[in-house]
């Protein structure tokens, strides 16, 4: 059974969690940079 560094695990779990609230953030990002029409259109 292999062993877990508690270290090598919560950096990739916080990584994991900065990725996972990047996603929709850079959605909204780009969604102010255009028209109020192409909001929807640009974040799916």
């Amino acid at each position: 059974m292999p062993t877990f560094d508690t270290g090598n695990t919560g950096f990739m779990l916080v990584a994991t969690s900065l990725v996972m609230l990047m996603t929709p953030g850079l959605a909204f990002f780009y969604g102010g940079l255009v028209g109020r029409k192409n909001v929807l259109a640009i974040m799916i």
